[in-house]
């Protein structure tokens, strides 16, 4: 028993230094949860900037999408019309 208690004064005395205190090791403390929190701003600032892009691009590529489907729907009126038109001429020209 009395080696396990010499074993955990000796690991709980090599964890905190003599020469830092305690106000130091506080303010340390204090300053990298700082650091964290303001890279951690950072980064959701940047992942709703993502966010926002993403949603806008998605809605433009719906609009874009709508466009080349309304263009090729017309595209292929226009082919039917110019082909029966097409085959109109051929049955109205008078046989040889």
């Amino acid at each position: 028993m009395a080696k396990e208690l010499n074993y955990l004064e000796d690991e709980h005395s090599s964890t905190v230094s003599s020469s830092t205190s305690f106000a130091h090791r506080a303010w340390r403390l204090v300053k990298s949860r700082d650091n964290w929190k303001d890279k951690n701003n950072d980064k959701q600032s940047k992942i709703k900037a993502l966010e926002v892009k993403a949603r806008d691009l998605s809605v433009s590529r719906d609009i874009w999408k709508e466009r080349a489907r309304r263009a090729e729907a017309e595209l292929n009126e226009a082919y039917e019309l110019t082909r029966l038109t097409a085959k109109e001429k051929v049955q109205k020209k008078p046989g040889k």
